[in-house]
């Protein structure tokens, strides 16, 4: 997970750059990992359009690619708390 969106002190926070960041790690190394925390940045920016609708494709992807379980679910969770508009922080219990 990005620490620079997730972790739960607002002053280490920088979405900014964690987006920045994922959008370069997405592309020079594509993984359900990296893309799934591109679309964590996308959240603490606050464009949970854009962060809703990047999962929603990745969990696609996942799905029809027989991604393990434990992914999907991780997956799943993360898109659930974009669509309540909710970014994901440290303190979140996904698999």
């Amino acid at each position: 997970m990005a620490p620079r969106t997730a972790h739960p002190e607002p002053a280490v926070r920088d979405a900014g750059l964690a987006l920045e960041l994922a959008e370069a790690n997405s592309v020079a190394h594509p993984s359900f990992d990296h893309s799934d925390t591109l679309a964590l940045a996308l959240a603490a920016t606050g464009d949970f359009s854009a962060a809703q609708a990047h999962q929603e494709k990745l969990l696609e992807l996942a799905k029809v690619g027989q991604a393990p379980a434990a992914v999907v679910a991780r997956l799943q969770k993360h898109l659930d708390q974009y669509l309540r508009h909710e970014p994901v922080r440290s303190g979140s219990k996904v698999p």
